[in-house]
């Protein structure tokens, strides 16, 4: 496998995916069932749970 393989295949494992409707509301219930979670903690939680990586930043301050 050469450098340019390599590069995409490790890109395609850690592309992130837009939530799905039952996933953002799983991920929303997580959060209020957890207030002192961070961001980071959240989207670690979603990443184990769902198998599927999504940015920090998609994990929206929710308990404002």
């Amino acid at each position: 496998m050469d450098i340019t393989s390599r590069a995409e295949s490790k890109a395609a494992r850690h592309r992130e995916v837009d939530a799905t409707e039952s996933e953002r509301f799983q991920l929303y219930s997580q959060a209020e069932a957890n207030p002192k979670a961070t961001q980071q903690q959240l989207a670690q939680w979603f990443n184990d749970k769902f198998r599927e990586q999504i940015n920090q930043s998609t994990v929206k301050t929710t308990r404002n």
